[in-house]
C-alpha cells in the first residue's frame, strides 16, 4: 500500500499567492513525516486546473488507484486544493474515506458534527472565493475587450498575435490565401466553386492549415467565409462558457445576446463590400442548390457498403456518348475518410428492391407463402453485431494476457497499469453492449412478431400505392420506399440485403 500526496494550482496568480506545486510538495511531505508515514509517496499532480469540475487527469488517476486498493492514505494541503465546490468536496472526500483516510495540512479535519460543520463551511468560502475572483477577472477582461484588446480567440488564421499591443498584424502568407478563398467563392470558375471544391484545391496544392498539420475541410473554409474579422470587425464575448466543463466530449457554448457582444476593429483582409457578398452567397446556397440535382435516385440516403459500412452515394458516370448512374462508396466531402470503391449500377439495385417492395404492394398476404422474411428483409443485423462484439472481446482478452505478462518489466508497470485499466474499462462496456443486445435479440428474434410489425409498415404504404397507381413517378416509389426500408446493405449485384422498420 502506499501514501498519496495531491496537490493542484489552476493559475499563476494562485502560485504568487503561496500555493506553487513545490511549495504543495514540501509542506504534505512535512505532514508525512509528522504523522510518520514509512511506506511508499505516489504524488499526483494537476497543474493549471480548476477545482470546480472533477475531471481531473491526475484526480482521475488517484482516484482509479485508490478504487484498486493501491492507496490507503492520502494527503492534501487543504480542503480548497481537492476541490472549489461545496457539493464536489464533498462528493470526493466520501468516495476518498470509503477506501482510505483522508489527511489535510492546513485544516483539523475530524469528522464529528462540529468538524463536519466547519469542513463543509470551508468549502462554501472557497466557493464564494472563486465565483468573486471570476467576477474581477471577468470585469478586467471586458475592460480590455472594451480598449479595443484581444484576449481570446488570437490563433485566427491570416493573422500573427502581437503579444505586446495584444493585437493582430496580417500575415502577408496566410492573408493571400485568405484572399484567394473569398475570390473563389465570390467569383467561382467552373473547376473551383463552392467551401467543398475549394477545400480540395487548397490540398492539392499542399497549402498549410495555421497549425501547419492537418488537412483543409469545407468547414474550415465555410468558418473562414462566416468570419467577420476578416472585413475588419473581431467578435469578442460572444460565447458564453460559464459552467460548461470541457472534456473529451465535443461542446457547444451558449450563444450571448447580440448587445453583450464586443467588436474590435483589426487591420481589414478583405473588402467589405466582398465580405457581404459572400454572406449573401452563403445564406442562399442551401435554397439555391439544395435537391437541383438532374438525376433523381431512387435509393437515395439508403444504401450503405456492407464492407466498409460507408454510405453509397450516387453519382454520374460519363463514357464517350454513354450516361450511366452509380451508388458509389467513396465520400466527396474533403477532409473526410475515403470509402473502397465499390460502385454499382443503380438501374439493377433499383430494380431489385423495387422489385421486391411492389410484391409486398400488390399482395401483402404474400407474405404467407413466400420465404421473404428469410431473404433477410427484416434482418435486424442482431447477429452481425453480437459476432462484433464477441471478436473485439476476444481481442481484449489476448491484449490483458500480453499486458499481465508485461507486469513483470519494473519500467513498464506505470504505463502497463493505466493500460489495463483502460482496457478493462473498455472490456465492461463491451459486456454491458452484449448483454443488451442480447435480450433485445431474444425480445424481438420471433417470426410473427416480425410478420406482424411488416404488416402493420404494408398497410400504410399500400394504402398510398393504391391511391397513387395511375401515376407512380420517381417521387411517389422514393416514398413508398423510403416508409419500408430503412437501410439498404450492398456486398455486390447478387447479395443485397433490405433491412425494414
Amino acid at each position: 500500500m502506499a501514501t498519496a500526496i495531491y496537490v493542484r494550482v489552476s493559475t499563476d496568480e494562485q502560485a504568487k499567492k503561496g500555493f506553487s506545486i513545490p511549495a504543495q510538495l514540501e509542506d504534505c511531505r512535512a505532514k508525512a513525516r509528522e504523522e510518520r508515514v514509512d511506506n511508499e509517496i505516489i504524488e499526483y499532480i494537476d497543474d493549471g486546473i480548476t477545482g470546480s469540475i472533477l475531471e481531473r487527469p491526475s484526480l482521475e488517476k488517484l482516484r482509479n488507484d485508490i478504487r484498486q486498493g493501491i492507496i490507503d492514505t492520502v494527503i492534501v494541503l487543504d480542503p480548497d486544493r481537492l476541490a472549489r465546490g461545496t457539493s464536489i468536496l464533498l462528493i470526493l472526500t466520501e468516495e476518498i474515506e470509503k477506501y482510505c483516510k483522508l489527511m489535510f495540512v492546513n485544516s483539523d479535519y475530524n469528522k464529528t458534527p462540529e468538524g463536519m460543520l466547519f469542513y463543509q463551511l470551508k468549502g462554501i468560502v472557497s466557493e464564494f472565493e472563486r465565483a468573486k475572483t471570476r467576477e474581477r477577472s471577468m470585469r478586467g477582461i471586458k475592460q480590455k475587450m472594451k480598449l479595443g484588446k484581444i484576449v481570446r480567440g488570437n490563433n485566427l488564421y491570416g493573422y500573427n498575435f502581437n503579444k505586446e499591443t495584444d493585437m493582430f498584424d496580417i500575415n502577408d502568407e496566410e492573408a493571400e490565401i485568405v484572399r484567394l478563398i473569398f475570390n473563389k467563392f465570390v467569383h467561382p470558375d467552373p473547376c473551383i466553386s463552392g467551401p467543398n471544391m475549394i477545400a480540395r484545391w487548397l490540398n492539392e496544392q499542399s497549402i498549410p492549415t495555421k497549425k501547419r498539420v492537418g488537412k483543409w475541410h469545407r468547414s474550415v473554409v465555410r468558418r473562414i467565409l462566416c468570419n467577420s474579422a476578416y472585413k475588419g470587425e473581431f467578435i469578442q464575448n460572444k460565447t458564453d462558457w460559464n459552467g460548461i466543463v470541457r472534456g473529451r466530449d465535443r461542446i457547444t457554448p451558449k450563444q450571448k445576446d447580440p448587445s453583450e457582444w464586443v467588436v474590435v476593429n483589426i487591420p481589414a483582409i478583405i473588402d467589405p463590400a466582398i465580405f457581404e457578398i459572400a454572406q449573401d452567397k452563403i445564406q442562399v446556397s442551401r435554397r439555391l442548390y439544395a435537391g437541383l440535382n438532374k438525376h433523381k435516385y431512387l435509393l437515395s440516403g439508403l444504401c450503405r457498403c456492407s464492407e466498409c459500412d460507408r454510405p453509397m452515394r450516387g453519382k454520374k458516370v460519363s463514357r464517350k456518348n454513354k450516361v450511366d448512374y452509380y451508388y458509389y462508396c467513396k465520400c466527396d466531402v474533403e477532409g473526410s475518410q475515403w470509402g473502397c470503391g465499390k460502385s454499382i449500377r443503380c438501374s439493377d439495385i433499383d430494380d431489385i428492391v423495387w422489385n421486391q417492395i411492389s410484391q409486398l404492394l400488390n399482395d401483402p398476404d404474400c407474405i404467407e407463402d413466400t420465404n421473404i422474411l428469410e431473404d433477410n428483409i427484416l434482418d435486424t443485423g442482431y447477429e452481425r453485431e453480437i459476432k462484433r462484439l464477441e471478436k473485439e472481446l476476444s481481442k481484449i482478452e489476448q491484449m490483458k494476457s500480453r499486458l499481465f505478462e508485461l507486469l513483470s518489466t519494473p519500467e513498464l508497470v506505470e504505463d502497463v497499469r493505466k493500460k489495463l485499466i483502460d482496457v478493462t474499462e473498455k472490456q465492461t462496456k463491451l459486456l454491458s453492449e452484449l448483454e443488451c443486445l442480447k435480450k433485445e435479440q431474444s425480445d424481438f428474434d420471433s417470426y410473427q412478431l416480425r410478420k406482424d410489425r411488416l404488416k402493420e409498415v404494408l398497410k400504410v404504404a399500400t394504402e398510398y400505392y393504391y391511391g397513387k397507381r395511375m401515376g407512380l413517378g420517381i417521387d411517389e416509389k422514393q416514398h413508398l420506399v423510403r416508409l419500408i426500408v430503412k437501410e439498404i446493405r450492398i456486398s455486390s449485384y447478387t447479395d443485397v440485403e433490405i433491412i425494414t422498420y
